[in-house]
């Protein structure tokens, strides 16, 4: 099994991290675990230019372009653990730009 894990805190002493890593620890065992750090992993919102290259890359079905590396490693986990935590009423604006740059119809 393959567990990924999208760690969307940005606080250093994160409860929502330390409450995610405990859940891992419990589901995960000997399993494989892979984690993304959303504030360091360098997303950027889609664009219109951004947008028309991934539109371009689907329709010539080149899913092997490095735009697709975090949509396959998302396809290919078994389990997926987001920790997200929520501020003012909503998740971090982090979170949302990754799930834009994994779609993929």
């Amino acid at each position: 099994m393959k567990l990924l894990y999208i760690n969307a805190c940005v606080r250093k002493e994160s409860r929502t991290n330390r409450i995610a890593v405990e859940l891992i620890a419990r589901i995960a065992g000997e399993d494989e675990v892979q984690e993304v750090r959303l504030d360091s992993a360098g997303f950027l919102p889609l664009n219109e230019e951004r947008l028309n290259k991934r539109t371009e890359l689907i329709n010539d079905g080149k899913f092997d372009d490095p735009m697709f590396d975090h949509a396959r490693q998302f396809a290919a986990a078994d389990t997926v653990v987001i920790a997200a935590p929520y501020w003012d009423g909503s998740f971090p604006s982090l979170l949302k730009i990754y799930i834009e740059n994994i779609y993929v119809t």
